[in-house]
């Protein structure tokens, strides 16, 4: 009787494995092996739902993998796989892990190929034999740069400049300057890593103000835009997965949340980290909690989950285009339109740019051209960029324009030109600015 007990015992053994097992792997495209990113996947019966990233990997753990469970991998511009959990995959297990290549074929409903417009050769903007430019703040007939002459961090200038590349003044920085930044009032910022300063030009001369680096944190970045006598500003932080965006009026101290946005797939891997690390920063992260209020979850995500591979900032801008907000949440798939006289949605489409399959990958941010009202989304292919248009109307993919140079920086669009910072490769030219 115990022999067969034993027998009966040693049978099932193959069909539930050790508790935490791991299940990773990438889902590539079976023609030509490019990653496909945000990829969903159903794990079945378990209801679990798991997504790859932008190298197209996708992890999640369970307590157990029994004969019969599904992993379904599903994308907008592939055709539906299903993979089951048999005796093959469970001998592939190692070390409480499964790995797990996927290949998807293409649908046949992929959209036409976007035509691409050619432009002349670029204009430089600013160039020197001097001077290699980090960033940069465009004014109707003049500039603002951050420049330096062998590394930032070595040292930087504040360079006021023409429209005909002429330096009307000069400001040393005597600490280690970042970027530039400019708020919803047109006011001016050069940000180090500890201290930031306000710029003011006064008859062509550049003078700096030390601003309060908390005060510019938590309330200068924040702010989007003013409209209608009200701020809307984020509570976004990068190392939590999740943030909501408000108005609030200048004479009320009452905020009033327009939308919230939230990455529900990353949110679960940086809630789930608080499981698997050891009981000594549980008990740490539970006094953090008693004293703060914040979950001991969110604690431990912030800490260990937020130098994860795996982990990706959130990313769903707003800009404001006469009186109405445009939200760009690429979480729900939607583009949310706010009216700025109620601060109600007026109207939503469905965006899929940021889906993009094959060689051509999406690439953050979104470039806003402010004066004609415009939405950009920036590709790269072998190094080659293109700014696509996204029409507000419809969500869709309007215009490709191709931009002359490679590997370019510092992206921006003003009244229907790109601007941007280049040095060309394996030259010995400075970084300069050009415009097409």
């Amino acid at each position: 009787m115990i022999i067969r007990l034993l027998h009966i015992v040693c049978l099932y053994l193959p069909v539930v494995l050790q508790a935490q097992t791991v299940i990773q792997g990438r889902v590539v495209d079976a023609k030509n092996q490019s990653i496909i990113e945000d990829v969903q996947i159903d794990v079945l019966p378990q209801k679990l739902i798991s997504k790859t990233n932008n190298e197209g990997q996708f992890l999640f753990r369970v307590d157990s993998i029994p004969l019969g469970l599904s992993l379904k991998f599903q994308h907008v511009n592939y055709q539906t796989k299903t993979i089951t959990i048999d005796k093959y995959w469970l001998r592939k297990i190692y070390k409480d892990t499964l790995f797990i290549t996927v290949k998807l074929n293409a649908s046949n409903t992929q959209l036409p190929e976007i035509a691409v417009f050619a432009d002349r050769k670029p204009d430089t903007i600013f160039g020197s034999p001097v001077y290699s430019i980090q960033d940069y703040v465009l004014e109707d007939d003049a500039m603002i740069l951050l420049a330096y002459e062998k590394t930032l961090r070595k040292g930087s200038t504040l360079l006021f400049t023409d429209n005909h590349q002429k330096i009307l003044d000069s400001f040393p920085l005597t600490f280690y300057a970042q970027k530039l930044f400019t708020d919803y009032s047109g006011k001016h910022f050069v940000q180090g890593d500890n201290e930031v300063y306000s710029i003011t030009i006064n008859n062509g001369r550049i003078h700096l103000k030390k601003e309060d680096i908390t005060i510019y944190q938590e309330f200068t970045q924040r702010i989007i835009d003013s409209v209608r006598g009200k701020y809307y500003f984020s509570n976004y932080q990068d190392i939590y997965p999740a943030f909501s965006f408000y108005s609030m009026s200048a004479n009320d101290s009452v905020a009033k949340t327009i939308h919230a946005v939230e990455d529900k797939f990353m949110m679960e891997l940086y809630r789930s980290e608080y499981k698997y690390v050891p009981a000594q920063e549980k008990l740490w992260a539970a006094r953090q909690e008693q004293k703060t209020g914040i979950d001991k979850e969110v604690w431990i995500g912030a800490v260990y989950f937020t130098q994860s591979l795996y982990y990706k900032s959130v990313y769903a801008p707003m800009a404001i285009f006469k009186d109405t907000a445009f939200i760009l949440d690429h979480y729900s798939d939607v583009l949310y339109k706010v009216s700025c006289y109620d601060d109600v949605k007026s109207d939503s489409v469905n965006i899929r740019y940021h889906h993009a399959m094959g060689k051509d990958k999406w690439k953050q941010p979104l470039v806003f051209d402010r004066m004609q009202h415009r939405v950009y989304a920036l590709f790269q292919n072998t190094g080659n960029l293109y700014l696509r248009n996204v029409n507000t109307n419809d969500g869709k993919i309007e215009s490709t324009f191709k931009l002359y140079y490679r590997y370019v920086e510092n992206i921006k669009v003003r009244n229907g030109y790109v601007y941007y910072i280049y040095r060309p490769f394996e030259s010995s030219q400075k970084k300069f600015i050009y415009r097409e």
